[in-house]
């Protein structure tokens, strides 16, 4: 797994790309946790545009980022998500709580 990130008009862009399973989710939330906090972000994106495999870890890191956006006052979206992706958000229910584009 591949993440990298920017700081876009006062959002953090967090970009993944490659596998997201168990190993990578932890990796990831902590990168989005350290970014936030870095740069005082109430903003943050996950985009997964180029996630060739995502398990259920991948809604650890959904509710994970919900959660902690929630508990600054902020907002969670999560851009380009592949459609195998999808299905595994769909089926815990997560788009109904997090913001998808």
């Amino acid at each position: 797994m591949k993440i990298t990130h920017e700081n876009k008009d006062g959002e953090m862009i967090i970009y993944l790309s490659g596998e997201l399973g168990h190993h990578e989710a932890l990796k990831v939330m902590h990168e989005m946790e350290d970014m936030v906090d870095f740069h005082s972000s109430l903003k943050l994106c996950l985009d997964m545009g180029d996630v060739n495999f995502m398990d259920s870890s991948g809604i650890a890191v959904a509710v994970n980022g919900h959660r902690m956006m929630a508990q600054r006052g902020g907002q969670f979206r999560i851009a380009h998500a592949q459609a195998h992706a999808m299905r595994v958000f769909d089926a815990a229910g997560i788009s109904k709580t997090v913001k998808f584009f």
